[in-house]
């Protein structure tokens, strides 16, 4: 998952799904009057009419009239006084999903000014990537080919003010590498224990400390023997896989 950052007004982005984040509330945000306008009014008319109320993880599809993006998606983040980076992520990744299941391999995210409730923009960049990347992640590898495959999502632009942007990016590369790290824990620990032996493991770290420059070591049975790793060796006597112990520095 790739994180980028935008500054177009949000009528003005062209995208195949929009999403804006946005807290409980009775009435369109401000910050949010000029997309309403350019929609056709959809969003007022979703809010004003309890369609839409902010809830946590609540959405709501729409099909704007005059606006660029080809959807837009209202996700809930709760009370305003009670949003914080988790429920920013938990909302990116509820537009994530959604963005998987509508066929997009990418989308726009917002959160309305009213609703981010002193979240710095460093902090907003990394947790909307961490949350996209787990929205969208998915295991397929080993299933049968549906009969309806899902696009991957790749990327989401994380709509900003000018004078945010940088430190926005600057938020969105850690959260990139955080994305990262859970996609390959996640894809590791839905592997079959056939696949992901200790030796598939031990071969998947010395990649790692190849590519990213850090010390990697491997013990085997026998150093595992000689440092006394009682434990350890007691366990792997129930499989017929030899034990490795790894040792990242």
């Amino acid at each position: 998952m790739t994180g980028t950052t935008l500054t177009a007004p949000l009528a003005q982005i062209e995208t195949p799904l929009l999403a804006v984040a946005l807290a409980q509330g009775g009435a369109v945000p401000p910050s949010l009057a000029e997309l309403d306008r350019a929609a056709g009014g959809v969003v007022g008319r979703a809010i004003t009419s309890g369609d839409f109320k902010g809830k946590r993880d609540e959405t709501a599809l729409l099909y704007p009239g005059g606006a660029k993006p080809q959807r837009l998606l209202l996700v809930g983040l709760g009370k305003p006084g009670d949003v914080t980076r988790n429920s920013v992520r938990r909302a990116a990744a509820v537009a994530a999903k959604r963005a998987r299941a509508l066929g997009a391999a990418q989308f726009a995210f917002a959160v309305s000014a009213e609703a981010r409730n002193g979240i710095a923009a460093a902090d907003l960049g990394q947790v909307v990537v961490e949350g996209a990347a787990q929205g969208a992640w998915a295991f397929t590898e080993l299933k049968a080919a549906p009969d309806d495959p899902k696009v991957e999502v790749e990327a989401v632009a994380i709509a900003s003010d000018t004078k945010e942007t940088k430190a926005i990016g600057a938020g969105a590369r850690v959260g990139e590498a955080v994305a990262a790290g859970h996609f390959l824990t996640r894809y590791l620990q839905m592997l079959p224990g056939n696949v992901c032996t200790p030796a598939y493991l031990a071969d998947r770290a010395k990649q790692l400390a190849e590519q990213h420059g850090f010390a990697c070591t491997v013990l085997d049975r026998a150093q595992m023997r000689q440092e006394n790793m009682g434990a350890l060796l007691a366990v792997a006597q129930g499989s017929q896989q030899e034990p490795r112990f790894i040792v990242l520095e």
